[in-house]
């Protein structure tokens, strides 16, 4: 089977231009079928995230699960630069760590700033690793990400638990809709 790596030798490259402390690498594989497996290194802790597909997702070696909010509950999510419906943000610039953030439970959540699209270096590395989390990872319309061919396009993300996930993503579509990209 032929098999694709999608590398981001530096996450958080602005943070760094900016002596912000806050960056990874990320490394996400795949083939035919989507992701293989996936890692992501965050400089600042040594913190090391991983995850193979059908095996969930780990911090070093301690297994990440997502567990859903109280109904109703605010959530502190990484992304919407906006605060609406109980949704509280907390952008760190760095998306694959973000995502890993949400796996490891220490997030709520991860949504674009205002429908930002993500390139796959971004965000393929720590969707997977939230996935295999219990996190349903989709685009901010719902549609599957995991995207194997060479042409990958910018999508705007959503990861949160499966209890929860429609409201983010909801959330994240209206302030979009509010805030469309400029040209």
């Amino acid at each position: 089977r032929e098999v694709r790596v999608v590398v981001d030798p530096l996450d958080g490259t602005t943070n760094l231009a900016r002596g912000i402390p806050h960056m990874a690498t990320s490394l996400w594989a795949c083939d035919g079928d989507g992701g293989i497996a996936a890692v992501v290194a965050f400089f600042p802790t040594r913190r090391v995230f991983h995850a193979v597909r059908g095996g969930g997702a780990y911090e070093g070696g301690r297994r990440l699960e997502v567990h859903a909010p109280a109904p109703g509950a605010d959530l502190l999510v990484a992304g919407p630069s906006s605060v609406a419906d109980g949704i509280w943000s907390r952008r760190l610039g760095a998306s694959a760590v973000e995502l890993c953030l949400v796996a490891a439970g220490a997030l709520d959540g991860f949504a674009p700033p205002d429908g930002e699209a993500l390139p796959p270096w971004d965000y393929l590395a720590g969707a997977m690793i939230a996935a295999e989390a219990g996190c349903v990872v989709s685009d901010l319309d719902g549609a599957d990400l995991w995207d194997p061919t060479p042409d990958i396009a910018k999508r705007p993300v959503v990861a949160r638990s499966a209890s929860s996930h429609e409201r983010l993503r909801r959330v994240a579509a209206n302030l979009a809709a509010d805030h469309p990209p400029t040209p």
